[in-house]
């Protein structure tokens, strides 16, 4: 099922994203962009773990562990989803306690917009 576009003062008048969850019915509204500040909270999750090797002589390479892109994209949806069924009473809990297909569908699109692993690629 497509997404749907509505509007809601939640963004300051930018279009919203609702997902449909496929197992429970919930309906969740996601700001569908990032704001600096929140790319900046995403991007020192990733930055605290950063691992660095190399040298003058080699290859610079840059690590991040699948653990830190998790958290990040887990800080993307605190930052991104608006409301659970209308509630805007800490939604981002209430989708991690959803059956995982629905918590399934809401991560996807979140990373669709978040776009960790970017912020990982543009590190190297």
């Amino acid at each position: 099922m497509p997404d749907e576009v509505t509007q809601s003062p939640a963004s300051a008048g930018a279009d919203n994203i609702t997902v449909k969850t496929p197992k429970g019915g919930h309906t969740v509204l996601i700001r569908p962009f990032m704001t600096g500040r929140d790319r900046v909270t995403v991007r020192g999750v990733m930055l605290s773990s950063m691992k660095i090797s190399g040298g003058k002589d080699e290859d610079e390479k840059i690590e991040f562990t699948a653990e830190t892109m998790q958290q990040a994209n887990l800080k993307a949806m605190e930052k991104l989803i608006l409301s659970v069924d209308g509630d805007t009473d800490e939604p981002y809990e209430k989708v991690l306690d959803m059956h995982e297909d629905d918590y399934q569908a809401v991560y996807d699109k979140v990373s669709n917009i978040a776009k960790v692993s970017q912020l990982a690629d543009k590190k190297k």
